[in-house]
């Protein structure tokens, strides 16, 4: 047999038994399988929601499935997952790992409520009615009509055009600030972040940042302490704090309708009990 030939032969054989190899490889990978599949980290969900969405069960194929894509997967369909790892393990189990949203906000745009990560601002599902979110714990924040608000993403800002009702002929103008609308509602996060640090942390149900020069707290729907402008911000919490305190006994007393607590003025802090306390929903 001519040289070529015997090499054409050799390579032949050679491709025949990487076939071969590969055809019994894939074999004995469909062969292995699942040995048990463990959920971690999960209070929102339940362990068997979670592998149902994986599509992960005892006795599924080993190698039948991309971690990574299965992450993306429980991440999509589950809109209280944070993070998530699934990995295989040598003796034939899989685990997912799970860490869920746990610092949430939410708030009413048009006919929908909406709630968000208080760690990413994601915004991570939309609902008719508040009762999911209020369960969460979720504060509940009074934005700005220029807020943006779109599941899936990070809540942000633009200028909106208004109506200039006092013209001949009625025509919409951009009636804002100037720069950049993100950067003129960044004291938003400045505020929640700085009433987060404050002694009130644990006890606010509100947070009123939809005009910089009126912003307040509410603490368990009946207090409301109004801050005024986020000037001196931090001096004004502290000092509202002393004198919710001195209050308090009355604050959880049987027949408490509410209470106004004045603090734009850091000097001059005042209690006052209302019967007409409107706090949003």
């Amino acid at each position: 047999m001519p040289l070529p030939l015997k090499k054409a032969a050799l390579y032949i054989g050679i491709i025949l038994a990487a076939m071969a190899l590969i055809g019994l490889i894939l074999l004995i990978c469909s062969a292995i399988r699942i040995s048990s599949v463990s959920v971690k980290g999960v209070t929102l969900y339940d362990a068997d929601q979670v592998s149902s969405v994986a599509e992960l069960k005892k006795g599924g194929e080993y190698w039948g499935f991309d971690p990574s894509r299965t992450e993306d997967k429980l991440k999509s369909e589950m809109p209280y997952i944070k993070d998530v790892k699934v990995r295989r393990h040598l003796n034939g189990s899989v685990s997912i790992t799970v860490t869920e949203e746990s610092n949430f906000y939410y708030t009413r745009h048009n006919v929908n409520y909406y709630l968000f990560s208080g760690d990413t601002w994601r915004v991570i599902v939309a609902d008719y009615q508040p009762n999911t979110f209020m369960a969460l714990g979720a504060v509940y924040l009074e934005l700005p009509d220029d807020a943006r608000i779109r599941v899936g993403e990070k809540l942000s800002f633009e200028y909106s055009l208004h109506v200039d009702d006092t013209a001949e002929v009625p025509k919409e103008e951009a009636t804002t600030p100037e720069g950049d609308a993100n950067e003129y509602y960044e004291y938003v996060f400045d505020v929640i972040n700085t009433a987060n640090s404050s002694d009130f942390k644990g006890r606010i149900s509100h947070i009123g940042v939809s005009d910089r020069y009126d912003v307040y707290i509410a603490l368990g729907g009946n207090v409301k302490v109004a801050l005024g402008t986020t000037d001196e911000l931090e001096r004004k919490l502290e000092e509202a704090y002393i004198v919710y305190s001195h209050n308090y006994e009355k604050v959880i007393s049987e027949g408490f309708a509410g209470a106004i607590i004045e603090a734009a003025d850091p000097t001059k802090i005042s209690f006052r009990e209302t019967l007409n306390l409107y706090l949003p929903e």
